[in-house]
């Protein structure tokens, strides 16, 4: 980690000093009395592990007894955050190197895991639900971080950017992502920098003590081989394998959108940022502005910048000038797992997922000598259907979904045991398995009930056929009208007399189950259908 920080060069400029200088109207933080039934629900929501702290407790065992200790636990929980003290016996990590690939003898080629002690998970647990309720309340956290955050996900990261994308296509430009790479970036969080900016949110007295006493002193020994390593301490960087340690992180990167002249779209240490511009020279000179001031602000901030594996992706429907294309450009990039190309095609991701599922049918065919129908199905869903879940919504009106569905039909083929050109339809019914077109307006259904901000209702209060369906604004591009931006309204639309009727809970089961019995092969199948259930 000391190397780490030699390399980066700090600049005169105080990450503090980068923060909006306006702060928060809002109330200071307090933390609230913490209740036994409390920390009897932390202990319960832990994962059924028996991976031993360095105290050799796991956290099987204190779900076992937590019952037990709840009550004098709980007081000393109180005591502590009321003194603002993070007991010291509790801020040391057993790490176990675990190892990925490469050469057994050399450090690198192995992964630490950090093991905190379990009552400070407990501790940590309740902590965090107060911390992350103060800032979500108070709309503290930036709306462009998607990572670690409740009913958010990389689906929204990712439906964030190309909803940027579409709409600079719609205004005949150009648009550029960077992809920034930061280098161990949970690791190098500066505490002091940190502090300040807890302070700057409203977290002070003896709150701020808690969190300046949980950051501090805290070190971490290795496990290997049945023997321990010496004690070292940890001088920078949020803890990893802690509950506090993500919310910490997103705390002190909060800033860093208001810092930069361009969308910044953030999963945890996943910074993207987005720039558009219908002159590609002007384009250029933004992305550049942007890039600087990202820099600026990583060295400020202690974090490192790894260019060798930042990229740089232009977006554009038009042919780009080839004497101005920089040589870092690329045609495609793996953003938080979907690959996303120049044009919004989507053929890179299903070039990438294509053999995944055809090793996947082969695995079926294999298992269908040696299980039975159930199990095998079972592996269907974890294997295949896993896959083609992942971004559906955003490539499932592709030109290329129909590979994906040439490959379903096989594979439903190899569960039926059916002749290589039976006819699917009634297969899909038998084997209840939704096709990837029945998910896909699955997913759109779903998306356009839990995004009621992207439902504009109609503006005339006549009584008429369409009154209770929401506007889809005009586009021009068959791109956009294809996409699910505009699809998942279409869908909305269709399924209104059904969404109206029923419960989102009861009308999600009951939507899902009706297209199990009803397989399309396009969604033009699906509009063109008499939707009653």
């Amino acid at each position: 980690m000391l190397d780490l920080k030699s390399k980066i060069n700090v600049p005169a400029i105080k990450p503090i000093d980068l923060v909006n200088r306006n702060p928060p109207v809002l109330v200071n933080f307090k933390f609230k009395t913490v209740l036994s039934c409390e920390l009897i629900d932390a202990a319960k929501n832990l994962s059924n592990s028996d991976s031993k702290d360095v105290y050799n407790m796991s956290n099987d065992f204190i779900k076992s007894i937590i019952h037990s200790i709840a009550s004098p636990l709980t007081f000393c929980v109180n005591s502590c955050i009321q003194n603002g003290i993070f007991p010291d016996f509790l801020k040391i990590s057993r790490i176990c190197p675990v190892f990925k690939r490469g050469d057994k003898e050399k450090v690198e080629s192995y992964r630490p895991i950090a093991i905190i002690p379990v009552i400070s998970k407990l501790i940590e647990i309740v902590t965090h639900n107060q911390l992350c309720k103060y800032f979500e309340d108070n709309k503290l956290l930036n709306t462009y971080q998607f990572g670690f955050r409740k009913n958010l996900s990389t689906f929204d990261a990712i439906d964030e950017l190309t909803r940027c994308v579409l709409s600079a296509f719609e205004d005949r430009g150009f648009a550029q992502a960077t992809l920034c790479d930061l280098s161990k970036a949970f690791d190098c969080v500066n505490h002091s920098d940190l502090l300040q900016k807890l302070s700057f949110y409203g977290i002070k007295g003896p709150e701020l003590s808690f969190f300046n006493s949980y950051l501090s002193n805290r070190r971490q020994k290795v496990f290997i081989n049945g023997s321990w390593s010496q004690e070292v301490t940890v001088d920078f960087g949020v803890p990893q394998g802690s509950v506090l340690g993500p919310l910490l992180f997103l705390i002190s990167i909060n800033d860093l959108p208001s810092s930069i002249p361009a969308t910044t779209i953030l999963y945890a240490d996943d910074t993207t940022l987005f720039t558009s511009d219908n002159d590609f020279n002007c384009l250029e000179n933004l992305k550049n502005e942007t890039l600087l001031a990202a820099s600026n602000w990583f060295k400020s901030n202690g974090f490192l910048l790894n260019e060798d594996k930042t990229q740089s992706i232009y977006f554009s429907l038009r042919p780009l000038p080839r004497d101005q294309i920089p040589p870092d450009n690329v045609d495609s990039v793996k953003f938080l797992g979907v690959h996303i190309d120049s044009t919004l095609n989507w053929g890179h991701h299903i070039d990438y997922i294509t053999p995944k599922l055809s090793r996947t049918i082969y695995l079926l065919r294999r298992l269908s000598n040696c299980l039975d129908s159930t199990n095998i199905k079972t592996a269907y869903f974890a294997y295949f259907q896993s896959i083609i879940r992942y971004g559906l919504l955003l490539w499932g009106n592709c030109s290329r979904v129909e590979d994906i569905l040439l490959l379903q039909k096989k594979a439903v083929r190899v569960l039926t045991n059916s002749e290589p050109l039976d006819h699917c339809k009634p297969l899909f019914i038998q084997t209840q398995i939704q096709t990837v077109i029945n998910l896909f307006i699955f997913d759109l259904a779903i998306y356009a009930i839990n995004k009621p901000h992207f439902l504009k209702p109609s503006k005339h209060s006549y009584s008429t056929r369409n009154k209770d369906k929401v506007v889809i604004d005009f586009y021009r591009l068959s791109k956009s009208l294809n996409s699910h931006v505009v699809l998942s309204l279409k869908v909305y639309n269709k399924l209104i007399s059904n969404i109206e009727k029923y419960s989102p809970k009861t009308f999600k089961t009951k939507l899902y189950n009706w297209l199990l019995n009803n397989p399309f092969y396009n969604i033009n199948e699906f509009f063109q259908s008499n939707v009653s259930f």
